[in-house]
């Protein structure tokens, strides 16, 4: 293919696929995108909200974001006082890291890239304790062991995709630091949410708690996630926030996805997306673990982890020429160049990754 580009060339972490089209010449309709960590169900209404919205766009929404806040935070069931929106969670990422300025970090790994880079971009000495090589998860024990001003944890973790602590475990090691970043991205998708989230408990404690409504909504474009901390945090935050950071679609579109009379609607469609997705994981790894060489690893999430005999490389891009694109994970720390990361998609799709994965497989094996 003459424009064609190797994919773990491309700047692709979170399935860009308008970026993939201009990079390999290839055509969005023609490629399963399983890169992309975002709900496979629609939430009901979602273009026709929108539309509705789209006169928006000719207006500046409000510098502090009122309107939103007090919508998420209802949702939330958090107070005003304790919750910031922000530009998706990146943008809040780097928001703490230049709001508190730490000299030096603790960030277990493999996990999201985004922690080191705001760390990087502030000069701070980071600390990359290794999750345990069988589970994934990280031994609070290790968190005592150095003296760090943050602490950022992915629970539910990407890319493994499982809780690498557990809230009581979290409990027994905040004290260790002066701010403890929890990034629960992926928490909605599993079915211990109400036990496992620290939102509710960031009185009188050192906790930022990130939520994101890319993920369960399916909204990446939209660009939006809050942080939620005492008083005391929120408002450091907000002193450092730039004005006008969330759009006025976005803005008005969450606000009304939020609305106090759909609660019941939002609850039911967790619900329904917990369930499938939980069904589709057990297809995929009921599969997958069938195959010779492949190891899958248990997740709570929207998306699977991968061990395969080759490297992650050369398979992916075996894996994109048959146009499915999923995410390789050759570039995580601590992880190695032989895994892969796929998402939930429909049974359909799933069907189809499976039979292209084994091709591949085929014919690498082959090879050797």
């Amino acid at each position: 293919m003459e424009n064609f580009k190797h994919p773990s060339k491309m700047n692709s972490e979170h399935g860009s696929l308008g970026f993939i089209k201009a990079e390999s010449g290839k055509s969005k309709k023609k490629i399963l995108d399983f890169s992309a960590n975002i709900n496979p169900l629609k939430y009901n209404g979602l273009k026709n909200l929108l539309l509705k919205n789209i006169d928006s766009v000719f207006y500046y929404t409000d510098t502090k974001n009122k309107k939103s806040t007090k919508s998420i935070a209802g949702y939330l069931k958090v107070n005003l006082e304790n919750i910031i929106v922000g530009n998706g969670t990146s943008e809040l990422i780097y928001l703490i890291a230049h709001t508190f300025n730490p000299k030096s970090a603790l960030i277990p790994v493999p996990t999201f890239s985004e922690y080191e880079r705001a760390m990087n971009a502030i000069n701070a000495k980071i600390h990359f304790p290794n999750l345990e090589k069988d589970n994934f998860k990280f031994l609070a024990d290790k968190a005592k062991k150095f003296k760090n001003d943050i602490l950022f944890l992915c629970n539910p973790n990407n890319p493994t995709g499982n809780l690498i602590l557990n809230r009581e475990e979290i409990y027994k090691i905040f004290q260790n630091f002066s701010i403890v970043v929890v990034d629960e991205s992926f928490m909605e998708f599993t079915d211990d949410e109400e036990r496992q989230t620290l939102i509710h408990e960031v009185e009188g404690k050192n906790f930022i708690v990130l939520r994101s409504f890319s993920k369960i909504f399916g909204l990446p474009g939209l660009r939006l996630g809050c942080a939620i901390g005492n008083k005391n945090i929120i408002e450091k935050l907000n002193a450092h926030l730039n004005p006008w950071n969330i759009n006025s679609l976005a803005s008005e579109t969450i606000s009304e996805i939020l609305n106090e009379y759909n609660r019941q609607t939002i609850e039911k469609f967790k619900k329904r997306t917990r369930e499938f997705v939980d069904g589709e994981k057990k297809f995929m790894s009921n599969k997958i673990t069938k195959i010779d060489d492949v190891k899958i690893y248990n997740s709570v999430t929207n998306f699977l982890l991968i061990k395969i005999p080759f490297n992650s490389s050369v398979f992916v891009q075996k894996l994109f020429e048959k146009n499915v694109f999923v995410r390789d994970c050759g570039n995580f720390r601590n992880l190695g160049n032989n895994y892969i990361r796929i998402c939930i998609r429909s049974r359909k799709d799933n069907e189809k990754f499976i039979n292209k994965f084994r091709d591949v497989l085929n014919e690498l094996k082959n090879l050797e």
